[in-house]
């Protein structure tokens, strides 16, 4: 359409020579020298994203054999294996939310204090702000993020043995003193 614009132009007035137009977007002119370094803390937030998802699945392992009799004795008031990993899945997710609203709170005071400095020359700074496109990414990563983190720990909880659990945390012995 400017091509159009700019013929029209120079028929218009053909006296001038050398008349053209270039359109860049407006993205690519203010990020252009800022597009790898933000490409660099993305990948750093992934990062972090990685080593907390990765310990809180370790926490959540070693968490599980001291619930194995919970979920003992959860099977044997009936539970359902699917309902037990629905119960510590739920919990998982429930976590990652936590995680996920101070998080956000965090984004929202930092984003703020960066939006208001001035010792950072980067063009359109006090416009950024927290956006609801962003609240919905962090929102649906909370979740993807406690499912895949839980899964793990919920498949090994579920699995235990009932009997078993029950027996070696049980409160009483029938067997007496010789019989340890």
């Amino acid at each position: 359409e400017l091509n159009v614009i700019i013929s029209g132009l120079q028929n218009a007035d053909p006296g001038r020579w050398g008349l053209a137009a270039r359109v860049s977007g407006l993205q690519a002119h203010i990020a252009g020298p800022f597009r790898s370094a933000m490409l660099l803390l993305v990948g750093a937030a992934g990062a972090v994203m990685l080593i907390v998802c990765v310990n809180l699945s370790n926490l959540l392992l070693a968490k599980g054999p001291k619930r194995a009799r919970e979920m003992a004795v959860r099977t044997a008031l009936g539970a359902t294996r699917s309902r037990l990993i629905r119960q510590l899945l739920s919990e998982s997710v429930v976590l990652s939310l936590g995680g996920a609203a101070v998080g956000t709170g965090i984004a929202y005071a930092v984003t703020g204090l960066v939006a208001r400095t001035s010792s950072i020359s980067i063009p359109m700074l006090s416009s950024i702000s927290v956006d609801g496109a962003a609240l919905g990414f962090t929102l649906a990563l909370a979740v993807v993020a406690g499912l895949l983190v839980g899964i793990m720990p919920a498949l090994q909880a579920s699995d235990a043995g009932a009997e078993a659990a029950i027996r070696v945390g049980g409160r009483g012995s029938s067997a007496g003193r010789r019989g340890t």
